[in-house]
C-alpha cells in the first residue's frame, strides 16, 4: 500500500508540474502577442508624426479621419493576436487532451494491474480447489470403472463358461480327452486377442469340470493335462490340475514334481514349500528325471546362497547315480554352476555329458553355443551335429531347428573367417551350400530368427549366378512338392467328410 500511495503522489506531482509549465508557456505567448501589437501601433504613430514633420505641406487629417485609419489596423492586429492566441490555445488543448488520455490510460493500467495482483491469489486458490475437486471426482470415476471392469470380467467368465459348458460337456468325457482337446485348441500358434480370451474362457469351463469331479482320469491323465497347460504358459491352471491329481494320487512322483514346479512358476510360495518338503521326504530311489530336474530348477531359481548350491549339487550327484544315462543330470549340473558364476565347471559338465553319453541333445546344443562364441567353430559344428543326433527320439529335449541354426551359424562364421584369411571363395562353394542347407532346414523346422534370413542372403550372394539359379529352382520344386502334399491331405479330408 505504501508503494501504491507513493506512485500516486508522484503521478500527481508530475501532473501539477506539467500544468504549471503549460500556464507559463501561455503567459509568454500572450506577452509576445501584446508586445507585437504595441510595436505595430507605435510604428504607425511614429510614421504619422514623421510625415507631419518632414513634409512641408503636412496633410491635414482630423482626429476622426485618423481614427478611421488607425482603428482597422489596430483591430486587424488585435484580431491577428487573438487568432494566434486561439490557435495556440487550441494546440495546447489538443496536447493536454492527448496527455490526459495517456495519463488516464496509464492510471487505468495501473488500477488493472493492482486489481489483478489483489485477485490473483484468490484466483489461484479457487483454481487449486477446483482442480482438487476435479481430481477427486476423476478418482471416484476410476474406482467405479474398475468395479465395472471387474464385474465385466466376472460376467465374461460366467457367460464364457456357460456358453462353452454344453460344448465341453458333449465332447469331453474324461481328463485324457481334456488334454487332447487343449492340445488341439492351441494348435493355431497365431491367434487374435479375442481368440485368446475365448480360449481362456474354455479352459476355465474345462477346469471347473475337473475341479468339480465331473471328469476324472488316472495319474498320467492329470499329469499330461497339467503339462499341456504349462506348455501354453497357463501355470496357474496347471498347478490347479496337479493339486487335484495329488488329492487322488498323493504318492505319484510326476504329479508331486509338477505340483512343486508349476506352483513355483505360478508364484504360489506356500504350495512350493509344501511340494519341496514332500519331495525331500520321498525316497530318491523312486525319483525320475522330472523330479530331479524340477527340484533343482526350483532351488536354482531361489536365492543364490551356499545352502541352495550345496543341496542342488548333492541332488545332481544322486541324479547321475540313479539315472546314469540321463543327460538332463549334466544339464542340471551345468545350470547350477552357471548360476554361481563357475563357468569352467559348467562347461566341463557339458563336455562330460558328450564324453559319457550317446544322446546329448540339450548339452551339445548348449556346448555348441559356447564354442561358437569363443570362435572355436569346428567344435561348435561338431557339438551342433551331436545335438541333431541326440534329437532323434520321440520327445527330444531340445529344439531341432535351433541345432540346425547353430550349426549353420558356425559354418557361416568359419567360411567368412577363411575368406578373410585369403582362402579363395571358389574352394568354399561346398561349405557355403552346406551352411545354406542348414539355415533352410532351421527355417522349415520353425526356428525363425530374423538374422537367419539375412545370413542366408549373404551366403547366396557368394555363389556364382548359375548356382544361385539352381538353388532357386530347387526351392521352387520343394515348395511345389509341399503344396501337392497339402492338397492331397485336403482331398483325403474332404473325401472322408463326404463319406460320413
Amino acid at each position: 500500500m505504501d508503494c501504491q500511495t507513493e506512485k500516486t503522489g508522484d503521478a500527481s506531482q508530475t501532473q501539477h508540474n506539467k500544468s504549471k509549465n503549460d500556464n507559463s508557456k501561455s503567459h509568454t505567448v500572450l506577452a509576445m502577442a501584446l508586445t507585437a501589437s504595441l510595436t505595430v501601433l507605435v510604428v504607425f504613430i511614429a510614421t504619422f508624426i514623421l510625415l507631419q514633420l518632414k513634409i512641408q505641406d503636412p496633410i491635414k487629417i482630423e482626429l476622426t479621419d485618423w481614427l478611421k485609419m488607425i482603428l482597422p489596423i489596430v483591430g486587424g492586429a488585435m484580431v491577428t493576436v487573438f487568432a494566434f492566441l486561439g490557435v495556440d490555445r487550441l494546440k495546447n488543448f489538443d496536447e493536454r487532451q492527448d496527455r490526459l488520455e495517456k495519463e488516464l490510460r496509464n492510471d487505468l493500467n495501473t488500477l488493472v494491474d493492482n486489481a489483478v495482483s489483489l485477485v490473483q491469489p484468490r484466483l489461484n486458490k479457487t483454481y487449486q480447489e477446483w482442480e482438487q475437486s476435479l481430481q477427486e471426482k476423476l478418482k471416484k470415476y476410476d474406482d467405479q470403472l474398475i468395479i465395472v471392469e471387474n464385474s465385466i470380467t466376472k460376467y465374461n467368465k460366467v457367460i464364457g463358461s456357460v456358453e462353452k459348458l454344453e460344448e465341453v460337456s458333449d465332447t469331453i468325457g474324461n481328463v485324457a480327452e481334456a488334454q487332447r482337446f487343449i492340445a488341439e485348441l492351441f494348435s493355431n500358434a497365431s491367434a487374435s486377442t479375442s481368440e485368446i480370451n475365448q480360449r481362456k474362457r474354455i479352459l476355465l469351463a474345462l477346469l471347473e469340470r475337473v475341479k468339480s469331479g465331473a471328469i476324472t482320469g488316472d495319474s498320467n491323465d492329470y499329469h499330461n493335462m497339467s503339462s499341456e497347460l504349462a506348455r501354453q504358459d497357463y501355470y496357474e491352471f496347471a498347478a490347479d490340475v496337479t493339486q487335484i491329481g495329488l488329492n487322488k494320487f498323493p504318492e505319484n512322483i510326476d504329479l508331486l514334481s509338477d505340483y512343486a514346479y508349476y506352483s513355483h512358476k505360478a508364484g504360489r510360495k506356500e504350495n512350493v514349500i509344501d511340494g519341496i518338503n514332500r519331495l525331500e521326504h520321498t525316497n530318491k530311489n523312486i525319483w525320475n528325471w522330472r523330479a530331479f530336474t524340477f527340484y533343482i530348477d526350483v532351488l536354482n531359481d531361489g536365492k543364490a546362497n551356499e545352502e541352495n548350491k550345496k543341496k542342488a549339487l548333492e541332488c545332481v550327484e544322486s541324479y547321475k547315480k540313479l539315472l546314469p544315462n540321463e543327460e538332463r543330470a549334466y544339464m542340471a549340473e551345468y545350470e547350477t554352476y552357471k548360476k554361481y558364476g563357475e563357468f569352467q565347471a559348467a562347461e566341463k559338465a557339458l563336455e562330460d555329458a558328450e564324453g559319457k553319453l550317446s544322446m546329448t541333445a540339450q548339452c551339445s546344443l548348449a556346448l555348441s553355443e559356447i564354442y561358437h562364441m569363443r570362435g572355436d567353430y569346428d567344435k561348435a559344428i561338431n557339438s551342433a551335429t551331436r545335438a541333431i543326433l541326440g534329437q532323434a527320439e520321440t520327445q527330444p529335449s531340445s529344439s531341432t531347428g535351433a541345432a540346425f541354426a547353430y550349426r549353420g551359424f558356425s559354418k557361416d562364421a568359419r567360411i567368412h573367417r577363411t575368406i578373410s584369411e585369403g582362402t579363395s571363395i571358389e574352394t568354399q562353394y561346398a561349405e557355403i551350400n552346406s551352411a545354406i542347407s542348414d539355415y533352410k532346414m532351421a527355417i522349415q523346422l520353425g526356428y525363425s530368427h530374423a538374422n537367419i534370413a539375412v545370413r542366408l542372403k549373404i551366403l547366396q550372394k557368394l555363389l556364382p549366378v548359375e548356382m544361385q539359379d539352381n538353388a532357386s529352382v530347387a526351392d521352387l520344386v520343394e515348395r511345389i512338392d509341399k503344396l501337392e502334399f497339402t492338397l492331397g491331405l485336403l482331398l483325403q479330408k474332404l473325401t472322408a467328410d463326404d463319406g460320413e
